[in-house]
């Protein structure tokens, strides 16, 4: 009898320990889950429209922007959507309705200016307004946006620019250039303007050499 009971006793106490273990890698397995669950994910909404003011000017308007579902500091939201104001909902849908607004806005601004000058537009014209965020690189947590937009209302030519920035995701914050050296700024652009003459300026001379940009800009 003795014997049966001792059986029975290690016969529990294995089945208690495998349930354990098994409760143990269920638990690993759902961390694991969860991990994967809130891996670092890209998306990104687009609207494209434009209208017809009058029948000498169309206007055109376009943006794209980059979503990141798995971001929810505001302060780095904030930071990565610096060229925008008042974002309240960085979701796709609120980003989505976002655009719209702005869309609707850049019309009905146009159309209300338009009343002064529309009927002295003496040839067809198309305005617009562009915008966009392009992904640059992603890596090690490092994450580098380009943002690029142009414009053009009226005048002899367009307006273009264009901005970038580095956001380190685990730290939640936007790398600066004091965090990557302690030299100091005008050190660097003295080195900045003693190498411009050798950047290519993607040109060629009449001889088909590669010609340099100068510290002039050229």
């Amino acid at each position: 009898m003795k014997n049966i009971i001792a059986v029975l006793a290690i016969s529990s106490l294995l089945a208690v320990s495998a349930c354990k273990k098994t409760e143990n890698n269920n638990t690993v397995a759902g961390n694991t889950e969860a991990v994967e669950a809130e891996r670092f994910t890209v998306d990104s909404v687009k609207i494209n429209d434009s209208i017809k003011i009058n029948d000498s000017l169309s206007v055109k308007y376009s943006s794209r922007m980059l979503v990141f579902p798995t971001l929810k500091d505001k302060t780095l939201l904030d930071s990565i959507y610096f060229t925008e104001k008042n974002i309240s909902d960085f979701s796709k849908n609120g980003l989505r309705n976002y655009l719209q607004k702005s869309k609707n806005e850049y019309f009905n601004q146009i159309r209300k200016d338009s009343k002064d000058w529309g009927s002295d537009l003496t040839f067809a014209q198309e305005w617009y307004e562009d915008r966009g965020m392009n992904i640059k690189s992603n890596s090690n947590d490092y994450l580098h946006i380009e943002y690029v937009w142009g414009s053009y209302s009226g005048g002899a030519h367009d307006n273009y620019g264009f901005s970038e920035r580095v956001f380190d995701l685990k730290n939640k914050k936007r790398v600066v250039l004091k965090d990557i050296t302690a030299m100091p700024v005008n050190k660097l652009e003295a080195l900045l303007m003693k190498n411009i003459n050798r950047i290519n300026s993607g040109t060629t001379d009449n001889k088909g050499g590669e010609q340099f940009r100068n510290a002039a800009g050229g």
